[in-house]
């Protein structure tokens, strides 16, 4: 078994305790390992020196000034040639090797959750002989899904939005929770709240 978190940025750390509580309760009869996706927690940081963001008191934190950019671009280039060693096709083919030179013959299924789905799903077109499953818990995907039925990270606030308007709208069905916005319903309150008491 091959946890992998949400990511990349989420490291693989996240997924620790739940690793150790699925070791505990087999018994110790499995192997649980997690990798990071390049970029990510214990894997090699894709660090632009130039942009200052990994510097002490950097001008935007973690951020890149766009301004940084072009020399943030040379930077990278200069370091590690092109970026492709930092490609969801690297990043599987890291699984594919491991899992095929460390296999111990035993049954080998990798999990993935959020963006690692896609990078699960990256690693089954590698077609890695000693794996006998995936196991996709989440619904990114690398290929094959409309653009309009995907789930961007860009539409989160959008697509959320749609559940969290269907669960307010429950209360104006509901007298009791009804009675607690007798001048808007919640919906208009939540909208209309004044961001300085948030």
């Amino acid at each position: 078994m091959n946890p992998r978190p949400g990511g990349p940025g989420c490291s693989s750390t996240n997924m620790e305790p739940g690793m150790l509580e699925l070791h505990t309760k087999m018994d110790g009869t499995i192997n649980v390992y997690t990798v990071d996706h390049r970029d990510t927690g214990r894997s090699n940081r894709l660090n632009c020196v130039a942009a200052q963001a990994m510097t002490t008191a950097p001008p935007l934190g973690t951020d890149i000034d766009p301004k940084e950019v072009p020399s943030c671009a040379k930077d990278l280039l200069f370091k590690y040639g092109y970026l492709s060693a930092f490609s969801i096709t690297s990043a599987a083919t890291d699984i594919s090797t491991f899992i095929s030179d460390y296999t111990n013959g035993a049954n080998t299924f990798v999990y993935g959750v959020s963006y690692d789905t896609s990078w699960v799903e990256r690693l089954m077109h590698l077609n890695t002989p000693s794996m006998n499953g995936y196991i996709l818990d989440s619904v990114q995907a690398s290929s094959g899904v409309p653009t309009d039925k995907s789930n961007y990270m860009s539409t989160t606030d959008r697509d959320y939005g749609e559940v969290g308007e269907y669960f307010m709208g429950l209360c104006d069905r509901d007298a009791e929770c009804k009675a607690h916005f007798p001048s808007a319903n919640l919906s208009s309150t939540v909208h209309n709240r004044d961001p300085s008491h948030l």
